[in-house]
């Protein structure tokens, strides 16, 4: 799967209220220029876990507080306001609405999978299984896993992303590598 298999129904839902969005780059999308979704996945075996953002009602201008890029090189910086690359759903059609919104996006996807979606309701599932998983999710151990001390790290930034890479060398092996982009 590539990441316009996951986006390409948003775009399709979008159009249902006269917005023309574009899939940009390796996981952004874009309105007239504008960012206003990011995309991540990872593949492991045969399954793949996409997730992704869209800026409906969001304080942009608070994003230039929380969101700063590292850039080795400054002719890369661009000095352009958050705020001014990114665009807010709800300020291009007063028809835009959460809920509508919503059912746009079920009916794309179920259109673009061929396949009718499944509503979860959580009085279904057995309170057993829901306080196994909230013990084990709820865990620090599960959101800041045990850290190695890894002693070369090296970070670079391309058109399409950035990629870091962590080594823990011993010996003259590698013993323990990341790799995140």
């Amino acid at each position: 799967f590539d990441f316009s298999t996951f986006c390409r129904p948003i775009v399709k839902a979008l159009e249902h209220f006269g917005v023309h969005a574009e899939i940009n780059g390796r996981n952004d999308m874009t309105i007239d220029g504008k960012k206003f979704s990011g995309n991540s996945q990872t593949i492991s075996g045969n399954r793949v876990l996409h997730h992704g953002t869209l800026l409906y009602n969001t304080a942009l201008d608070m994003m230039e507080h929380y969101f700063r890029t590292r850039r080795k090189d400054p002719s890369l910086q661009d000095e352009t306001p958050t705020q001014n690359r990114m665009v807010n759903l709800r300020e291009l059609n007063p028809n835009l609405t959460p809920d509508r919104l919503e059912r746009a996006l079920v009916a794309a996807f179920a259109r673009c999978f061929r396949a009718q979606p499944a509503w979860l309701d959580e009085q279904l599932l057995d309170e057993s299984s829901i306080d196994r998983l909230t013990s084990r999710f709820s865990h620090p151990e599960w959101t800041y896993p045990a850290q190695e001390n890894y002693d070369f790290e090296v970070s670079e930034r391309f058109p399409w992303g950035s990629v870091t890479v962590l080594l823990r060398r011993e010996g003259g092996m590698i013993r323990s590598a990341k790799i995140f982009s």
